[in-house]
């Protein structure tokens, strides 16, 4: 009987992780559309989450983005809905940090997409 509760709580926890990790898959964009959505698309706002010492650090940042720290997204929520922007997306250096900002996003009803490997993917693109 203890096998097979513990057998049961083992799927369980397998199937919430494969569909939250689903479910980010959703909400994320590859860096190399991106790339393509800002040379052929306008009004498109990119958030960096990461603090200002990392934005303006060696790793550099997306041209044009926007730097709001996660530990500050909450009290930009506002301005971020009046600047109306067609898509958002939201970068941190490898992933974690933007979709952590997302969900905050989410909760106040805004839109937002993770950028998939972050600053570090990016510039490995480039």
């Amino acid at each position: 009987m203890n096998n097979l509760i513990t057998i049961l709580i083992l799927a369980l926890t397998i199937s919430f992780y494969i569909f939250k990790r689903e479910r980010m898959n959703e909400n994320s964009i590859s860096v190399d559309l991106l790339r393509d959505k800002l040379k052929t698309e306008d009004n498109i706002g990119i958030i960096d989450v990461r603090t200002i010492n990392e934005y303006n650090g060696p790793k550099g940042y997306i041209q044009g983005s926007i730097n709001i720290p996660l530990s500050n997204i909450s009290n930009h929520l506002k301005d971020i809905k009046l600047r109306k922007f067609k898509e958002i997306y939201v970068i941190c250096l490898s992933g974690a940090r933007s979709a952590s900002a997302i969900s905050i996003l989410s909760d106040s009803k805004i839109n937002a997409q993770n950028v998939k490997g972050g600053i570090i993917a990016w510039n490995k693109m480039k």
